[in-house]
């Protein structure tokens, strides 16, 4: 069983308020347990939030446009959020250790922070839909900057550069 990973844990969810992203805790493919968003390095954290398997589709048409942005900058960094229900521990390592036995980029299993939790209240908490993916801005605090809901779009794209362009002046 080298390679494998475990279960991660069921995470508690702190709201944060209005306009921030609320606090929880997830499992990085490498097994890290992780804060969410107190450990996201960059000034600026671009957030892929994903609730169905069959969702990564959408999420990956961002992924090619927002390497570009985030190539050799530290103040700009990428992670992808799955958000699962609450399951048992054996379901945990079993749907851990496939997506990391589908994804064997080390930077990609490093920013895709798997978080296990009532999927109900995050999506209540953050106004979305667990029918679509949701691309969000965050800066260091957590605040929510910007949004788009669903899969790549052109003009979405064009506005998310505008606005980190904008804070970073």
């Amino acid at each position: 069983m080298s390679g494998c990973i475990g279960a991660g844990k069921i995470s508690t969810i702190k709201y944060n308020g209005a306009g921030q992203f609320p606090s929880l805790t997830g499992i990085d493919l490498h097994g890290q347990e992780r804060e969410i968003p107190k450990s996201f390095s960059g000034e600026l954290n671009i957030v892929a939030v994903a609730f169905q398997r069959q969702q990564q589709k959408d999420v990956d048409t961002w992924i090619p446009k927002i390497d570009t942005l985030i190539e050799g900058s530290d103040a700009l960094k990428f992670y992808e959020i799955p958000v699962i229900y609450e399951v048992n521990m054996a379901n945990r390592m079993f749907i851990n250790n496939g997506m990391r036995a589908g994804i064997e980029d080390d930077k990609a299993r490093s920013r895709t922070i798997t978080v296990y939790t009532s999927r109900e209240d995050f999506i209540k908490f953050m106004s979305m839909e667990e029918d679509d993916i949701y691309i969000l801005l965050l800066n260091k605090d957590g605040e929510i900057l910007w949004r788009h809901k669903g899969a790549y779009d052109a003009d979405a794209f064009k506005d998310l550069n505008d606005v980190i362009k904008d804070i970073q002046r």
